[in-house]
């Protein structure tokens, strides 16, 4: 099996690899090294403050949330760009643990039952994980979706299943 580029993925790997190397926050390339599963090392730097600040680096530029539509500041890429994209960011991605749940799982559903308008201010340019302060504070219980310290930019979101977001 041939699992090299095509020609349109290396074209996008060199796009991900040339701003990773101009962009990444390579002070923290020797702690992020010593990082394991559910602990980010960052040296003498807070972990959370350094995670936002990569995760809004990504989102300025349009590479945080790659997979989400281009109108809710995600790049709509493809399965395999997403693969790339996190080959390329290699030690920089465990920056990234801390939005995995508010990106991959909290966002989508509130995207799906709102308007495209709602959801546009919901989720601006920069994505909505940059905001989020700990979604671990989230549970679904009876398909309603519970806060219990997960707050927004803005003011906490509220959404159940049977109607849309309420801010």
């Amino acid at each position: 099996m041939d699992f090299s580029d095509t020609t349109t993925e290396a074209a996008f790997r060199q796009k991900a690899r040339q701003w990773i190397d101009t962009h990444a926050p390579t002070y923290l390339a020797d702690a992020l090294a010593g990082s394991g599963f559910g602990s980010t090392q960052t040296g003498e730097f807070d972990p959370l403050e350094e995670a936002k600040k990569w995760q809004k680096t990504k989102a300025e530029a349009g590479w945080a949330c790659l997979q989400w539509p281009k109108e809710y500041g995600g790049r709509a890429a493809t399965p395999i760009e997403s693969v790339i994209w996190n080959q390329e960011e290699g030690l920089y991605s465990k920056l990234s643990g801390t939005f995995i749940i508010g990106q991959g799982m909290c966002a989508p559903t509130m995207m799906a039952p709102a308007d495209v308008d709602f959801n546009v201010f919901l989720h601006p340019a920069q994505s909505l994980s940059v905001y989020v302060s700990n979604v671990s504070g989230m549970s679904c219980r009876s398909n309603t979706w519970h806060t219990r310290g997960a707050y927004f930019k803005y003011r906490p979101i509220l959404l159940s299943s049977n109607q849309s977001p309420t801010l």
